[in-house]
């Protein structure tokens, strides 16, 4: 128990400095980034090989993390993840991305609707997905695999075909056909 807060700490450690667009310092980037999986497996989660993750992520709970071998995550990203959260391999996720896996419950409009309870979700995000910056994925939505999601959309419904996806709520803009 206390050497998974330790590898935790390790982590928001490391987390913490970004070098990623200084010229000159990829290895040292790189090298982060490294540190930031081994810390975060070390702490529960479940990641797979040639993960990239980036500085200043914020993870509540690693344990109920899954990345699949090839992911990248951008900087900035927070994981909410008071359920569990499922990255596909190969998937790209943009800097500054949410994924929301709490929502409030309010049956009672009479009362405080932040004290009315709350339901948690997983997240599933397929394989080969591109996901853009500042993407927010509301609680229980699955993302198929192939799927491109356009910066600043809100995901709050399953996206079930390959395609191009975008907007507030996101909707389908183009389908890749084959």
């Amino acid at each position: 128990m206390i050497y998974r807060y330790f590898n935790l700490y390790v982590f928001y450690l490391v987390n913490a400095i970004d070098v990623h667009y200084l010229i000159g310092l990829k290895s040292i980037d790189n090298l982060l980034s490294r540190v930031r999986v081994v810390a975060l497996k070390n702490a529960g989660a479940s990641i797979g090989q040639k993960v990239v993750l980036r500085a200043k992520l914020k993870i509540v709970n690693p344990r109920h993390l899954t990345i699949s071998s090839g992911v990248t995550v951008g900087s900035g990203c927070k994981i909410m993840n008071f359920a569990s959260i499922e990255i596909g391999l190969n998937t790209e996720v943009g800097p500054d991305c949410t994924f929301q896996t709490n929502e409030h419950l309010f049956p009672d409009v009479n009362s405080p609707l932040g004290k009315q309870g709350s339901v948690c979700l997983p997240i599933r995000i397929g394989s080969g997905c591109y996901i853009g910056l500042g993407v927010t994925f509301l609680s229980g939505v699955k993302v198929c695999d192939q799927a491109v999601v356009g910066a600043r959309s809100l995901v709050n419904k399953d996206i079930e075909k390959k395609g191009i996806y975008g907007g507030v709520p996101c909707r389908i803009l183009k389908t890749f056909t084959q």
